[in-house]
């Protein structure tokens, strides 16, 4: 481990240190419990969440969490039983370990100073969590005393010590900072290819000056004293000659710097723009989580499937896009999707799917949301806003059904009858549009219903960055103008 490692870690409080470990092992459970619904051999998974277990109880018993301690021990148990075949796989067993997931994420949450007072108003909750999951599971060894095992402490301290990519604590701020300095060096390695036209257009008038005293050479009379005039006229020649050859050498050597510089600053800004973007998986990761509960709830069977993961995005977008996927994907379990049975009269498999997928297309970030639903009906939009009176009868009739689809956007605006506590207040999509078009992207509907339904899909198009605007510099009039490359390639 390189010094830097050692030193980034060494600013971290062990709380802290805790605080990472549940974060990566709770991800790494929840991903696992939601798999094991799916897989036909729960052996290799069941293996996976043990190891996680073992490595919360040991994380927690290093900084005294003794509730984390016992909540990770009882996991351990259960999850030995199921391994063991002496406790079947449900379902219900399944939301039992994803509420202890969320349990030891609320701990770890917990300051120290609060620690005691919130264990004491957790406590029914903690030991009704335990009860489930002890229920029919002999545990052979009893939760020890939180005190450091030494075993223990090595591989917690591995694991935290030695991370998959090597991690340096830098403040949002000195990112910022970083990237504007970034910025300024590529806009001054610009100035340089200007300098060398400038250079270059004066090498020329050099030329120029040298053809003008050749000429003027010819043109003196034979009766003009040679010796004198021809003698000023060939050291004027040899200062021009030695001024075109200084002049040549630099402008070859700013070349060389002009296309360095540009090449390094180049490098150096897209190096901390990386350092601004996160893969689009650590934005989603709470989705199939989210998915299957909303789903459940609701008596229905939802697949979520996610592509383009590794897709890279700015950090401020990814933060702001959580919100208003989370509406997106909502709205689509409870308005899209059809109940099972539905589903199973159309001719439609008994789960339904949802697709998530991000990309890069022309410098821009692509987000899409679909659906294999009952697709929404143009008709039923046409209806609701004549109600509404957001518009004519006779207009309502002229309207297309991409326009008709629009009117899902307006606040407030919902074709529910009932309200839930999914969806039905009229609240979502307009959250969608209104952080869309706040930096400076766009979003469109399409569907369609016709037959059995073959879904919605919502298309969100983002920059790919909120720290730098790439634009086009002209000038109007005498006065500088700059228009975005983002904005301008959609017209």
């Amino acid at each position: 481990m390189s010094s830097m490692d050692l030193e980034s870690l060494s600013d971290l409080s062990m709380l802290e240190l805790f605080r990472m470990e549940v974060e990566t092992q709770a991800a790494t459970m929840t991903e696992g419990l939601l798999a094991l619904e799916r897989d036909a051999d729960p052996a290799p998974r069941v293996r996976e969440l043990m190891r996680a277990a073992h490595s919360l109880k040991g994380a927690a018993r290093i900084v005294g969490r003794n509730a984390a301690v016992r909540i990770s021990h009882a996991m351990e148990d259960c999850l030995v039983a199921v391994q063991t075949r002496k406790r079947p796989l449900s379902q219900e067993l399944i939301d039992t370990l994803l509420q202890a997931v969320d349990l030891l994420g609320a701990i770890s949450q917990v300051s120290e100073e609060a620690l005691e007072s919130w264990e004491d108003r957790q406590s029914q909750r903690i030991a009704a969590l335990l009860l489930s999951l002890s229920s029919g599971v002999q545990s052979p060894h009893p939760p020890a005393a939180p005190v450091r095992e030494p075993a223990e402490q090595a591989e917690v301290s591995k694991h935290q010590a030695a991370p998959a990519d090597r991690v340096l604590r830098v403040t949002a701020d000195n990112l910022d900072h970083l990237m504007a300095l970034a910025g300024e060096a590529l806009v001054a390695s610009r100035w340089l290819s200007a300098f060398a036209t400038d250079t270059l257009r004066l090498k020329q008038l050099q030329h120029s000056l040298g053809q003008t005293l050749e000429g003027l050479r010819n043109l003196l009379p034979e009766s003009t004293p040679k010796e004198r005039t021809q003698g000023k006229l060939l050291e004027a020649r040899n200062q021009l000659a030695a001024c075109q050859a200084g002049l040549a050498e630099r402008l070859a050597a700013i070349d060389l710097f002009d296309s360095r510089f540009l090449s390094f600053s180049g490098r150096l800004y897209h190096e901390v723009l990386d350092c601004r973007m996160r893969p689009f998986a650590d934005g989603v990761q709470g989705f199939p989580r989210m998915v299957r509960d909303v789903a459940n709830s609701l008596g229905k069977t939802v697949g979520l499937e996610i592509e383009g993961e590794s897709t890279a995005v700015d950090r401020d977008i990814l933060e702001r896009l959580k919100s208003p996927l989370d509406h997106l994907l909502r709205n689509a379990i409870d308005h899209g999707i059809e109940d099972p049975a539905r589903r199973l009269l159309l001719g439609k498999p008994e789960q339904a799917t949802l697709q998530l997928q991000a990309c890069h297309s022309a410098g821009m970030l692509l987000i899409t949301v679909a659906d294999d639903g009952c697709g929404i009906d143009p008709e039923v939009i046409r209806k609701a806003i004549v109600q509404k009176k957001l518009t004519a009868p006779e207009t309502s009739l002229q309207m297309t059904a991409a326009e008709l689809l629009e009117f899902l956007f307006l606040p407030g605006f919902t074709l529910k009858e009932s309200v839930s506590e999914i969806s039905g207040r009229g609240v979502g999509l307009d959250v969608v549009q209104t952080m869309v078009r706040e930096v400076g992207g766009h979003v469109r509907i399409s569907s369609r219903c016709a037959g059995a339904g073959q879904g919605t899909r919502f298309h969100l198009e983002l920059p790919l960055t909120l720290s730098v605007i790439r634009t086009l510099l002209v000038e109007i009039g005498g006065e500088p103008y700059a228009f975005p490359l983002a904005a301008s390639a959609r017209f």
